[in-house]
């Protein structure tokens, strides 16, 4: 270094000239790229501790319990369409079962079977999905697994059905399908009439039986279904 007064060469360092006594300027060490990146962990850290912080109180959020009146709420919205089901299966299977036993159940009526079973499935996993996602209030934990096992059964009888209905064919007839289905009908007419009368208790619990139809309780009993039974 040197004097910033005389120029005369100086040790590095010096404080002050020893030619001209001049007072020389501090010197100041240069930041090194080590101490630079030592301090992008403690950055990182800082920034996963905001996250981590934002998430708990996210969590904590939606993890609540909700009141009694807004999982009834919620609950209502949820069953909207399953609700309608017993009723369009009924119509559906007895469309299919208003034919003379050799006569073929045509086009029509098993499209709208097959639609039908489609559209129910998918209402019932759509609705187990929704109820499955609340935090029930306290006083209904055991009515929400009530209700969560209840659409459980019903799926897996309306998945039996589903098959069913994909495996008739137009030209079928009813003495047909008694043939191939009646012991598999037997079971899912048992099976999805437990599972909707499981549902209707559990709704009167809730003070929800203002939901509950008229075609309800009887899975799928129709003119169809009395030539199997």
């Amino acid at each position: 270094m040197f004097c910033r007064n005389c120029g005369k060469q100086l040790g590095e360092g010096a404080l002050f000239c020893d030619g001209c006594g001049a007072q020389q300027p501090a010197a100041v060490a240069p930041v090194s790229a080590t101490a630079k990146r030592s301090k992008a962990p403690i950055i990182a850290a800082a920034v996963v501790a905001l996250l981590l912080m934002g998430a708990v109180g996210a969590w904590a959020l939606f993890a609540r319990p909700l009141s009694a009146e807004d999982y009834e709420e919620q609950v209502s919205q949820s069953l909207g369409d399953v609700m309608e089901i017993p009723e369009a299966v009924y119509y559906a299977m007895e469309d299919a079962g208003n034919t003379n036993g050799d006569e073929e159940i045509g086009d029509d009526n098993v499209a709208a079977f097959r639609d039908t079973m489609k559209t129910s499935t998918s209402a019932i996993t759509s609705a187990k999905a929704d109820i499955e996602g609340l935090v029930p209030p306290k006083e209904y934990k055991e009515e929400h697994e009530d209700l969560l096992a209840s659409l459980d059964d019903l799926a897996g009888s309306a998945e039996v059905l589903s098959e069913m209905a994909t495996s008739i064919e137009p030209e079928d007839t009813a003495n047909d399908i008694q043939d191939e289905f009646e012991d598999l009908f037997h079971q899912n007419v048992d099976s999805g009439t437990r599972a909707l009368r499981d549902m209707r208790r559990v709704l009167e619990k809730l003070d929800l039986e203002d939901l509950i139809p008229t075609v309800f309780d009887n899975w799928g009993l129709s003119t169809f279904n009395e030539r199997l039974l």
